[in-house]
C-alpha cells in the first residue's frame, strides 16, 4: 500500500514538472516573439537606445523564468 502511494505521488510530481516545462517553453517562445516585435517596431521609429532597453528587459524576463525553474527543481529535490 505504501509503495503505491509513493509511486502515485512521484507520478503526480513528474506530471506537474512536465506541465511547468511545457508552460516555460511557450512563455520563452512568447518572449522571443515579443522581443523580436519590439526590435522590429523600434528599428526605424525610435532611437537605438529604446531597442536595447526592450531587448534587455526581455533577457531579464528569461533569466527570471530560469531562476523560477531552478527553484522549482530544488523544491522537488527537497520533497523527495
Amino acid at each position: 500500500m505504501m509503495i503505491k502511494e509513493i509511486r502515485r505521488e512521484l507520478k503526480r510530481q513528474l506530471q506537474e514538472m512536465m506541465q511547468f516545462k511545457f508552460n516555460l517553453f511557450f512563455s520563452n517562445f512568447g518572449i522571443l516573439i515579443m522581443v523580436s516585435a519590439y526590435l522590429q517596431y523600434f528599428k526605424n521609429t525610435q532611437s537605438k537606445f529604446y531597442c536595447y532597453v526592450y531587448y534587455l528587459l526581455g533577457i531579464l524576463r528569461v533569466i527570471v523564468l530560469r531562476i523560477q525553474l531552478f527553484l522549482l527543481r530544488m523544491t522537488f529535490m527537497i520533497e523527495l
